[in-house]
């Protein structure tokens, strides 16, 4: 990485790593054949590069928090929207799977992914499950 870089944050995968700098960019490196970087599948990137897509060129998205599973990734913007990568995502490596829930809370290990979003008071209101962004329970 280069020296101006300032990595806060870090998940780990099967193999793979996205790492968050304090300017919200993510950079990837590791094993990356389900596309669990956000890239198109490949055998392995090394070293780390940063992660884009084409709503990153249109719109100032900082990631926020994220977590990693085996073979995907879960990442939550300053919006409250969630992003996937990898294997339990769609055919394109890095798709937005809950959008305009203000979602508050991501968890992601093995092959599960989970969502909470925050309620008007503050508190949690309701959980979806990120592959069928259907809902679990509500408060």
């Amino acid at each position: 990485l280069a020296q101006d870089v300032r990595v806060t944050d870090a998940a780990c995968g099967n193999s793979f790593t996205i790492l968050v700098c304090a300017s919200g960019r993510l950079l990837v490196c590791g094993a990356n054949s389900s596309g669990q970087l956000g890239l198109a599948p490949c055998e392995e990137v090394v070293p780390a590069v940063p992660l884009a897509h084409p709503s990153f060129l249109t719109s100032k998205i900082k990631f926020v928090s994220f977590e990693a599973g085996t073979n995907h990734a879960l990442l939550l913007d300053d919006a409250g929207d969630v992003w996937q990568t990898g294997s339990s995502a769609s055919s394109e490596p890095l798709t937005p799977v809950i959008c305009g829930r203000d979602v508050s809370l991501v968890a992601a290990g093995g092959e599960q992914s989970f969502a909470i979003t925050s309620g008007s008071s503050g508190g949690l209101s309701r959980q979806f499950s990120v592959a069928s962004d259907s809902l679990l329970s509500s408060a």
